[in-house]
């Protein structure tokens, strides 16, 4: 799909409107994978990762992610998994990596759920204060105004999010792929706002409480000084398998 075709109107008429859904921020669960080249974790090391999440009914931290709505008031298990992974990364001679935070071992990002799908991938989101900026602008998208709530471009992935009224519709799509036809998707405006607001004070909260727990803010990015920027960045090919760390994604279809 080309750039010019999310920013016309024309997918907002075959837009799926979805009337049972979640809003919400997740926190993604690395499986070992960016530890350990190919995630070959030792039983024992994934046993420790895995502790911690079966507070949250999680038999393994295979590629999932944890919402704010499950871990209020549960922080601590998501502290204890957390310093079981920098243990596990220190042992494997990766510790500067993780001690930089973000991508991809404290990734943060926005979600649409509906029926057990993520319907979205944020695939470029790392950071809560990226993720915090949509939930605002959500939150803020209350009435009867047509407007457009949120536009993000980053190396060809794109989203755009726009009220018209009692639904508010949302597109992703790789403008650089011409076979890309991702799924639109409808909302109610007044839910959707409700949610969003709800999700950014408990994101909010979570935050507060998980640095207070490790005593270090992993989830806010820091500029890295000039002559490190080029080791920390982490690469196009990481992102990409970022994208694979979330419940099972809505089925494209072709308008």
């Amino acid at each position: 799909m080309s750039i010019e075709d999310g920013y016309g109107d024309d997918w907002i008429a075959a837009a799926t409107h979805v009337r049972d859904f979640s809003c919400d921020a997740v926190f993604l669960i690395d499986d070992g994978r960016f530890v350990v080249s190919g995630g070959d974790l030792s039983d024992d090391e994934r046993e420790r990762l895995s502790e911690p999440l079966r507070e949250f009914g999680l038999a393994s931290p295979a590629h999932t992610h944890l919402s704010t709505g499950d871990l209020l008031g549960r922080e601590s298990h998501l502290a204890r998994y957390y310093e079981q992974l920098i243990a596990i990364a220190s042992a494997h001679g990766k510790a500067r990596e993780v001690q930089t935070g973000g991508f991809p071992h404290f990734a943060v990002k926005p979600a649409f759920i509906a029926a057990g799908q993520d319907l979205t991938s944020f695939v470029w989101i790392d950071w809560i204060a990226e993720t915090a900026e949509a939930l605002e602008a959500l939150a803020a998208s209350r009435g009867l105004v047509q407007r457009e709530v949120w536009d993000y471009l980053d190396q060809g992935w794109a989203v755009r999010i726009v009220s018209r009224g009692e639904m508010t519709y949302l597109l992703e799509w790789n403008w650089e792929d011409d076979e890309d036809k991702l799924a639109g998707y409808g909302f109610a405006t007044d839910e959707l706002a409700r949610q969003a607001a709800a999700a950014l004070e408990r994101l909010s909260i979570i935050h507060r409480r998980l640095i207070e727990l490790m005593g270090h803010d992993y989830w806010t990015y820091i500029r890295p000084p000039a002559e490190t920027r080029a080791r920390v960045t982490p690469s196009a090919f990481g992102r990409k398998v970022l994208s694979l760390i979330r419940l099972p994604h809505a089925k494209r279809r072709s308008r």
